[in-house]
């Protein structure tokens, strides 16, 4: 059925669109104005929207001054009529930020130009709730790596120690019977160690994306806080270098941030105490350069092509017995190709290693 042959099937879709909770506008492209701006933008921005439509330039000034920029390039590729999904910041007349998606489609018009049609929602609590579930998240992480960290040596040491007493002559029964007891629950508490290290890299394997945009800085100042608190990275140096402060890119919030705590939980692994660690951002005219440098062992060349195969026979115990399955490095890949990036490693033997990552922005 062609709506526009059907007066009343107009009017049905007039009266959802004044109430619906969404925005909904329609921006004419050669007229450089608003034909049409539902009653949910005065609640979400605060502001008439009579105001607006009489002043569409008035628009770009609700926008937070960190993300006017972001906006403008944003509105450049929508009056080339590409179908766009935005994300910004707005600050209201009572001062109140809320962050807005924005979601456009081009429309032909009957007399042969173009509009823009869209939806804008207010998504300030879905990102709150995101980025709590992104606290815990990264604290899990956190935990899995003091967990291994913590366990895993010790562990392997006492059943090395065990071994070795099993050699020695030694009459009681006993003895053999208590060097038994405890080298099988060694082995169990290893593997089970191993388990819920594996489980937890093969949970991540099958990830997909969910783009936002967010302040790739901020989040990664939390992620390097949270390692430096940990007690066995006490005597370790880690450092956070950025370009630009706010830093923001379009990318999956929880995807991303696993990258970074894995690079620099494989930094730590391999960094002898009193090393340094050093993360940093770079944001260029396109995209974003993030790096986790480290003065640790480094990586023989002849592993260095493998380091980021699956089950990868480069894998190496860290420097004080940690146990890695090859899939970490594997993983991180995977996720940084899926936003359409690309990594690489340099590394010398005893000298340390880089581990480079390029993303595009949004």
């Amino acid at each position: 059925m062609n709506l526009s042959e059907n007066q009343e099937s107009l009017q049905i879709l007039e009266q959802i669109a004044e109430q619906t909770d969404q925005v909904f506008f329609i921006y004419d492209i050669q007229r450089n104005n608003i034909r049409y701006l539902n009653p949910s933008f005065d609640e979400i921005w605060g502001r008439s929207r009579q105001h607006i439509m009489d002043n569409p330039a008035l628009l770009l000034e609700t926008v937070h001054p960190e993300d006017q920029e972001y906006v403008r390039n944003s509105l450049t590729r929508i009056s080339k009529r590409e179908q766009q999904v935005s994300e910004f910041r707005i600050v209201s007349n009572a001062q109140q930020e809320k962050w807005i998606s924005v979601r456009t489609y081009a429309i032909y018009n009957p007399d042969k130009s173009w509009s823009i049609a869209g939806f804008a929602e207010d998504v300030t609590d879905k990102k709150a709730k995101h980025h709590t579930l992104l606290k815990f998240s990264e604290r899990k992480n956190s935990i899995l790596h003091s967990f291994s960290h913590e366990l895993a040596g010790p562990l392997a040491l006492i059943q090395s120690l065990s071994s070795s007493l099993e050699g020695e002559k030694a009459d009681s029964e006993v003895v053999h019977e208590t060097l038994g007891y405890i080298q099988e629950t060694c082995k169990k508490s290893i593997s089970l160690i191993k388990e819920l290290l594996n489980n937890e890299f093969l949970e991540s394997s099958g990830v997909t994306v969910r783009k936002t945009r967010f302040n790739l800085l901020a989040k990664t100042h939390n992620s390097v806080t949270m390692f430096r608190q940990a007690d066995f990275n006490a005597r370790k140096n880690i450092k956070l270098i950025s370009s630009h402060d706010p830093l923001f890119i379009v990318a999956d919030e929880v995807t991303m941030m696993q990258v970074i705590h894995n690079l620099i939980a494989n930094a730590l692994k391999f960094t002898h105490e009193g090393g340094n660690i050093t993360v940093t951002l770079l944001e260029r005219e396109n995209t974003v350069l993030l790096s986790v440098h480290d003065d640790g062992i480094g990586i023989p060349k002849d592993l260095q092509p493998y380091v980021f195969d699956k089950f990868t026979k480069a894998r190496r115990p860290g420097l004080r017995g940690e146990e890695t399955v090859g899939l970490g490095l594997s993983i991180v890949k995977n996720i940084v190709e899926l936003h359409q990036g690309r990594i690489w490693v340099t590394s010398e033997e005893n000298q340390g290693s880089t581990f480079f990552i390029e993303l595009p922005k949004e």
